[in-house]
């Protein structure tokens, strides 16, 4: 009996949030000290769930105006 419901591998929020943090420190920042990986952990929550913080953060980064 085939329903065609795909259930998410996780049922809550925070639990995407992290195994993606977790999905990706293992690939990109293996060995690197805790302070760097915070670091990294905040810029991946802020570029996948606050996508208008994060332009604004890059366009005032790189001096961009928008008029």
């Amino acid at each position: 009996m085939k329903t065609e419901v795909i259930a998410p591998k996780t049922t809550s929020f925070l639990e995407r949030i992290f195994r993606e943090i977790g999905r990706r420190i293992k690939r990109i920042a293996w060995g690197w000290s805790d302070d760097t990986v915070s670091k990294l952990s905040k810029m991946i929550v802020v570029k996948k769930y606050s996508k208008e913080k994060w332009e604004q953060y890059w366009k005032q980064k790189l001096g961009i105006e928008v008029t």
